[in-house]
């Protein structure tokens, strides 16, 4: 397999399961302000989803989606993280942990597999925006 294929399934599975963690979020909090946050930020990661997607069939390649297992993981960690606080405070210091794994993660890959497709590059350095911005942002749920 192609580093280029290596690096698109990296991201299509960093974005999903940014989705999907976000989706379990939305079901936890209580507060209408936050509640648009994580809505805007899964819209992202969805819309970002479907053009890596696009790209992996455009290269030839299907889908590998998430395992079972995976999403099962983060669904009892995010379980486990809020039976005893589902504050907005909890929840974006969460969600920013998650997203600067992403960015430690992106940044690396990004270097790992230079020699990748540009386009597949360039969505990888989307993909670390994306998770940049949503770190700013939750900042100012904290």
């Amino acid at each position: 397999m192609d580093n280029s294929i290596r690096l698109l399934e990296f991201i299509y599975k960093n974005a999903k399961m940014g989705s999907t963690s976000i989706e379990d979020l939305i079901d936890i909090n209580e507060d209408l302000r936050f509640r648009d946050e994580l809505v805007h930020e899964k819209e992202t990661y969805d819309a970002f989803v479907k053009k890596v997607i696009k790209v992996i069939n455009d290269k030839g390649k299907e889908v590998k989606d998430l395992s079972y297992f995976s999403e099962l993981q983060s669904y009892l960690m995010i379980k486990m993280e809020t039976i005893k606080d589902k504050s907005v405070e909890h929840l974006a210091g969460m969600m920013m942990q998650g997203s600067t794994m992403g960015i430690v993660q992106i940044t690396k890959k990004i270097r790992d597999y230079k020699d990748s497709d540009k386009r597949v590059v360039n969505l990888a350095k989307e993909l670390l925006e994306i998770e940049e911005q949503n770190f700013y942002e939750l900042k100012k749920y904290l």
